[in-house]
């Protein structure tokens, strides 16, 4: 089953919100589409209160349209440039008295995402995108993330996308990937040497 679109899903009263194994949270109304690029691009937003939770234990897809207005972020977020999420990607925001990020997402949870390739200007090291807006969830003991092997996370030519701000900010961006070092590669040159004196040999 999929869920998906903009706007508000829930009240005031609502009652838990789960996206169950197997499911899918769309947030907008396509997906890996990038032709008309939507304007506003779109938010959606999770809404319970009370003793109401959110559980996502399914896919969650979100889409990076373009790169426009950035601005520098400070502090923990130095040295990246956050694009103005409005015209840029999709948004989850969640908002929920009884939910802590632990809660919010479980060992099945997937993470989605979907980048057009041909953005206004080239991406760089250090681009940023705010996918999450975890700022009306309760935050105590907050410390849940997707599984690695559940990071469907695209490269973009020599860059990949960095989670490290994922869970405190909402936040991936990209960084250069890392070129093999020097001492893996002199390893596999002595290995190559050793299987060719083992061939002489025998």
């Amino acid at each position: 089953a999929v869920l998906g679109g903009t706007g508000i899903v829930g009240m005031n009263t609502a009652p838990n919100i789960t996206v169950n194994q197997g499911g899918i949270l769309m947030v907008g109304n396509t997906h890996n589409v990038f032709t008309p690029i939507p304007s506003p691009v779109p938010t959606l937003s999770l809404v319970t209160s009370g003793a109401g939770v959110i559980t996502l234990s399914g896919m969650i897809q979100f889409d990076i349209f373009d790169k426009l207005n950035g601005t520098a972020g400070t502090g923990l977020l130095a040295g990246l440039t956050i694009y103005d999420q409005a015209s840029s990607n999709d948004q989850l925001k969640l908002t929920s008295p009884q939910t802590s990020l632990n809660s919010v997402l479980s060992s099945t949870s997937i993470l989605n995402l979907r980048v057009n390739t041909s953005p206004t200007s080239a991406y760089a090291a250090g681009d940023a995108f705010r996918l999450f807006d975890w700022g009306s969830l309760y935050t105590s003991g907050a410390t849940g993330s997707f599984a690695t092997g559940n990071l469907d996370l695209p490269t973009i030519g020599s860059l990949a996308f960095n989670t490290s701000k994922l869970y405190s900010d909402g936040i991936v961006y990209l960084q250069a990937i890392p070129e093999p070092s020097r001492a893996v590669l002199m390893l596999f040159g002595a290995a190559g040497l050793l299987l060719r004196r083992r061939r002489r040999t025998a």
